[in-house]
């Protein structure tokens, strides 16, 4: 432990790290290298920090989009849009809306919006390359294009931001190119309500007597990248226990996944993290990164640990299908 504190000497213990990114839109690798310097230090511990230098603007306007869509429509235009679990006639089975049933808050999951019903993985009904649904032009105008928009936008990002965490592992930086692409990732957008209500109770409370609105867990992904400008987050740490996310409405907050935990042999850390019991109108916007679905997840050790391999390849598709099995949102 006490090798642990003295690796992030330079760090606050009980804060999240904010780091300017900016860099990794650029060519200088020097600087490259110092933002990957700080990532790898950080997903050794606990995988959590936020970004400035993102270059997307009015980050406000997911929120005021988010809230048109979940105080717009009515319940039963809602559940039109919803996933085969909660609305027997629907072909999806994975992208669309979900009632607070699920887990204390509403949702709606936009998956890969450039797939056709023309596209490849379409037509051969590829496991979770499902068409997005939207809700009617007229209800809803400009709703599907600006989060047309957002998702390319997270995805450039993702890929951007992936360079620091390739260089980070001791990879070239355009390690995680090919395997997050805008035509063929089946990452999610997703946007989170958590509405006001009289004498609602907890989703549960945790073993130390916190109140949670969203219950622990670890993120699947390879890394997400979240808009939470309301405050509830924290994440688990090895040292110093719970810390709180701080809320802003200009940064992203960065997590990684099982997912880059499984790829980087378990030297990143995917933590678990919760969302504490705030009875506050509020919206979180998460971009879940995802590769392709015959994308090999090759997992090898980063440079500075020499642990011997510990899983053996897989296809991500397959990968996905047994992890979904854990998460209420998918269960079928």
């Amino acid at each position: 432990m006490q090798e642990i504190k003295k690796n992030y000497s330079k760090m606050t213990l009980n804060q999240i790290e904010t780091i300017d990114i900016d860099p990794l839109f650029g060519s200088e690798l020097k600087l490259k290298l110092q933002i990957a310097d700080k990532i790898n230090k950080i997903c050794r511990r606990h995988g959590f920090f936020q970004i400035s230098g993102h270059r997307i603007q009015n980050l406000n306007s997911l929120t005021d989009q988010a809230l048109k869509f979940f105080k717009t429509l009515s319940k039963e235009q809602k559940m039109n849009l919803a996933s085969s679990r909660f609305n027997p006639t629907s072909s999806n089975k994975y992208r669309g809306y979900f009632p607070a049933s699920v887990n204390g808050k509403e949702g709606f999951d936009i998956g890969n919006p450039f797939l056709t019903a023309d596209h490849e993985l379409v037509k051969a009904n590829i496991l979770f390359n499902e068409l997005s649904v939207w809700p009617d032009e007229h209800l809803m105008p400009d709703f599907k294009q600006f989060f047309q928009n957002v998702y390319a936008q997270m995805t450039n990002l993702a890929r951007v931001l992936l360079r620091g965490f390739a260089l980070a592992a001791g990879k070239e930086e355009n390690f995680f190119d090919d395997k997050i692409r805008l035509d063929d990732t089946m990452s999610t957008l997703r946007l989170n309500y958590y509405p006001f209500l009289e004498n609602i109770e907890a989703v549960e409370v945790a073993q130390d007597g916190t109140r949670l609105g969203c219950e622990t867990h670890r993120d699947g992904t390879l890394v997400t990248i979240l808009f939470q400008p309301i405050e509830g987050l924290q994440v688990e740490d090895d040292i110093v226990g719970w810390i709180d996310v701080p809320p802003s409405d200009s940064n992203f907050v960065i997590n990684t996944g099982a997912l880059m935990s499984r790829w980087t042999n378990g030297v990143f850390k995917a933590a678990n993290h919760r969302v504490k019991f705030v009875n506050r109108e509020r919206v979180s916007v998460p971009f879940f990164t995802e590769p392709h679905y015959f994308c090999p997840i090759e997992s090898f050790t980063p440079v500075e640990s020499d642990q011997s391999l510990q899983y053996e390849t897989v296809i991500y598709g397959d990968y996905l299908k047994n992890a979904n099995q854990k998460r209420k949102e998918y269960q079928i």
